[in-house]
């Protein structure tokens, strides 16, 4: 586990990364994270989530998950498996014991049952009391009235006594304002996770352009059109909405994207007239 334990560590270093970055990439726990560098695999509930956390962990760090994963599969292996013959000897040297343990148990078992039985017996025979007591008594009137609310007819005039009390016997339903824009907003985040150089405009406004280094996280709220321009397309992860979209494309690939309020979408190239003679 140490072994696996370093790996991870020395990678997050190098990129420059911390837990907390890594978090917000990954969305593992910063613990469970943390576990992962220290070796300390078994605070992971189960085996299943361990194998889990250590591929995507390691993925996003840019190592190779298959020696990692084939290592930790060896090493919980050989801490599960135990001599045939010191099994048996365990066995035969608590058989005695399981049999006194057993008919101890079974004896506090009654015991418990029949103060159980007890219990229910006498909660069965203070809910009949209640049950009986609350049958003598009358029905109380309620204390709240409820407003009724008579539709007038379309030939009833307002200035009319009915109208009125009407009106005034109808409760006013609250209003709940909704800040405009909320649900519709842009975020948009970036992973560097190789050295780019990028160019990004919010609603027309530039708010980066220069070159970009590896482990860098960079966000960005908007209300109509996100664009962002890359010359290295497989060196910048894109996150739309809390939604890992991947990578913008390949390597040293130039990429020009666009985001509104639907989601992604790619502008279409404009054709280059053809010169004149």
């Amino acid at each position: 586990m140490e072994e696996i334990a370093k790996t991870l560590k020395e990678a997050r270093h190098r990129l420059g990364l911390t837990i907390e970055e890594a978090e917000r990439s990954t969305r593992i726990r910063a613990h469970y994270l943390e576990a992962l560098e220290k070796g300390e695999l078994q605070s992971i509930p189960s085996q299943v989530q361990a194998r889990g956390f250590l591929k995507n962990y390691s993925e996003y760090l840019g190592l190779d998950s298959g020696p990692i994963l084939q290592r930790y599969t060896e090493v919980t292996h050989s801490q599960r498996t135990l001599p045939l013959r010191r099994v048996r000897q365990d066995d035969q040297a608590t058989r005695p014991s399981v049999a006194v343990r057993r008919r101890r148990i079974s004896a506090d078992l009654v015991i418990a049952g029949v103060i159980t039985i007890a219990v229910l017996a006498v909660l069965v025979w203070g809910i009949g009391l209640v049950a009986s007591s609350l049958r003598g008594q009358p029905q109380a009137e309620s204390a709240f009235l409820i407003p009724t609310f008579t539709p007038t007819a379309e030939g009833e005039t307002p200035g009319s006594e009915q109208a009125l009390l009407a009106v005034a016997q109808t409760p006013t339903p609250p209003s709940i304002e909704i800040p405009p824009g909320l649900t519709n907003a842009l975020d948009l985040r970036l992973l560097i996770e190789r050295r780019s150089w990028i160019n990004v405009e919010v609603d027309g406004e530039v708010k980066e352009s220069r070159r970009a280094a590896p482990g860098e996280l960079l966000e960005f709220q908007g209300e109509e059109l996100i664009k962002v321009t890359t010359a290295n397309g497989g060196g910048v992860r894109v996150f739309f909405r809390g939604d890992d979209q991947g990578l913008l494309g390949e390597l040293n690939e130039i990429v020009i994207r666009l985001w509104v309020r639907e989601g992604a979408i790619t502008p279409t190239p404009s054709a280059t007239p053809n010169p004149s003679g």
